[in-house]
């Protein structure tokens, strides 16, 4: 493999070691699941690693970090070739349901039923913003979008902001993070959960420390915008429960224009909306 720039996140050499180890989406996708040791990062050379990596953990570990690397490989191969972005936490939701699938491959047996994240509603008189970003190369463009509900899952407003030629998903990410605090204040709300399922965004949103060139300055302005509000909370969700903000950002990537509408949610987002309201009932 050669040593030209990342396609992904334009940082470090398309190498082994970067798509592996070094890559942002790379180490989000690995804190998800929790696989590779500090003690193993330490060798600098790539096949040393990889011998060692296999050597230290069990059979059941080496079958999860063999399934992440390939994961990640194929991750790299739709961006370059489809223009398919996905992010670390997208990643490591499609290694564990891999392997739960060629689990139920090797049993008999009916498998109990899998339950998956749920739109947690906000506590109290909160409103929750979901926000979401869709990025795609081949296209020039990205979509933050943005769906504010309350405790009944009820959906107050959604908005869509469309970006054109920005480096990468983490930067289509970061500002998705950034219009959901700007929407939240534009409505005067007092109190505020945003969610997404940006590990890393929501992580340096946050923390106090800034260590990401790249989304730093946009960082730094949500955080600003943030302390608008009496009280607002950050966390982060799966991609399962933000079905409905990834549904408004997919349209909005095709229409590519900005949108806003109160009290309704694209057709496309309606079924997404409404599972979010059943699964609230069965609580």
């Amino acid at each position: 493999m050669g040593s030209a720039t990342c396609r992904r996140c334009q940082h470090g050499g398309e190498t082994r070691k970067h798509i592996f180890r070094e890559c942002p989406s790379a180490k989000e996708t690995r804190e998800s699941l929790g696989v590779f040791s500090p003690n193993t990062e330490a060798s600098t050379d790539f096949n040393e690693w990889f011998k060692k990596l296999f050597q230290s953990y069990s059979l059941a570990k080496c079958r999860l970090i063999a399934c992440t690397m390939w994961a990640l490989w194929t991750s790299r191969n739709r961006f370059i070739h489809e223009g398919v972005s996905t992010s670390g936490s997208q990643i490591a939701d499609y290694v564990k349901n891999s392997l739960k699938e060629l689990d139920g491959v090797k049993t008999d047996l009916p498998a109990r039923p899998i339950l998956t994240d749920r739109w947690v509603a906000p506590t109290g008189p909160r409103l929750k913003i979901n926000f979401g970003a869709t990025f795609n190369k081949q296209r020039n463009g990205s979509c933050s979008g943005m769906v504010v509900r309350n405790e009944k899952g009820d959906v107050i407003c959604f908005k869509i902001v469309f970006h054109s030629s920005l480096p990468s998903v983490f930067t289509a990410e970061a500002l998705a993070g950034f219009w959901a605090i700007h929407l939240g204040l534009f409505l005067q709300l007092r109190e505020v959960e945003i969610e997404g399922d940006s590990r890393s965004v929501i992580c340096k949103l946050q923390e106090k420390k800034d260590d990401r060139l790249e989304i730093v300055g946009i960082i730094k302005d949500s955080k600003k915008l943030s302390y608008g509000f009496v009280f607002c909370i950050f966390h982060f969700t799966h991609r399962e429960s933000n079905q409905v903000a990834h549904f408004i950002t997919i349209e909005g990537l095709k229409k590519r224009e900005n949108s806003y509408l109160a009290n309704m949610v694209f057709s496309g987002a309606e079924d997404a909306m409404l599972a979010d309201r059943r699964g609230l009932e069965c609580r």
